[in-house]
Parts: structure tokens; C-alpha cells; sequence
């Protein structure tokens, strides 16, 4: 009950041929905890869809594929998935890096749609209208430091680290 993995897997064998496929993207090799929990939300929307009928009838398919969170492997593996008609988008990337130079160079240009549920950046709203995000940008988290520090900490001073070779680190930055 607790892999999702294996969960993915028994909900994909219970479909016939006919499904709506989508591939979910996530860095295994690198961050098994992160790739499970996040493979976990997929196999609970993918359980609860299909067990309402799927979607105007049509069950949900999910593929996983491992993509280290590195973008040169997300970027071979997208220019697979563009020209698969059966996958219809792509759930991931996992950092904000691997979600804006896939999306930027592979999905946005071959209109195939991706969703994030853990990338940040601000940049990523900017992408184009097939890049997609659930959670919050890093100007919200941003601007609930920054009123954290001025409101609650009463501290007007700060100062900020960060890496400037990566964009989740650049965006929280601004």
C-alpha cells in the first residue's frame, strides 16, 4: 500500500489498450524519497480517476521514466516522448533546472504539455502556454520570508546566499 510504484503498475495492468497516457518524470536515481512522494500524488489521482470511470470514460495510463533531475537525460527523454502520440503530456520535471530547459527546448517548441508539481521558478510561468505548475512560484515564498522577517522577526536587514548557476536559487533570490 505504500509504493506507488507498484501501485502505477497494477492500475496500468487492469486497462485495456484504450487509455490516456501520460509519462511521469522523476529523478529515481538521485532522490528515491522525493521520487516516491511524489510518485505517490500521481498513483492517487491515477487510482481515484480511473476508479470514477476514468476520464469521459477513458482510464488514465501512467509511465514512469527516470530522469536524475539531470537536464541532458530529461531533454532525450522528452524528444522520445514528443513523437509517442499516445503520451498526450508529461508530469514533472522535479527541479526547476530539468522543468525550464526541457520545457524551454523539448515541450513548449513540439506543443506538449507538462505539469510540475514540485519546480519553483519564476521563470516557469513565462515559458509558454503547455508549461504548467502546481505549486507556488518562489516570489510567493519569497515575499513570505521577506514579511516573516520584517513583521515577526522585526530584523530590516539580510543576507542572501545563493547559487548562480541555478535558477531555483536565482529566482528565490529575486
Amino acid at each position: 500500500p505504500n509504493d506507488p510504484e507498484a501501485l502505477i503498475y497494477l492500475n496500468n495492468a487492469k486497462i485495456g489498450k484504450n487509455a490516456l497516457a501520460f509519462v511521469v518524470s522523476v529523478p529515481i536515481g538521485k532522490d528515491l524519497n522525493g521520487s516516491q512522494e511524489l510518485l505517490r500524488g500521481v498513483a492517487q489521482a491515477q487510482t481515484e480517476i480511473n476508479q470514477k470511470g476514468g476520464i469521459q470514460g477513458v482510464p488514465l495510463k501512467i509511465l514512469i521514466a527516470n530522469d536524475d533531475d539531470d537536464v541532458n537525460t530529461a531533454q532525450k527523454l522528452g524528444q522520445q516522448w514528443v513523437k509517442n502520440p499516445e503520451i498526450l503530456g508529461v508530469i514533472g520535471h522535479f527541479g526547476s533546472n530539468t522543468t525550464l530547459e526541457t520545457a524551454k527546448n523539448v515541450y513548449q517548441p513540439q506543443s506538449l504539455p507538462m505539469i510540475s508539481p514540485t519546480s519553483t521558478s519564476t521563470e516557469i510561468s513565462e515559458l509558454g502556454n503547455y508549461i504548467f505548475r502546481t505549486v507556488p512560484s518562489d516570489l510567493f515564498a519569497g515575499n513570505a520570508l521577506a514579511n516573516y522577517m520584517l513583521k515577526d522577526l522585526k530584523k530590516t536587514k539580510a543576507a542572501v546566499f545563493y547559487n548562480s548557476q541555478s535558477s531555483y536559487s536565482k529566482s528565490l533570490k529575486n
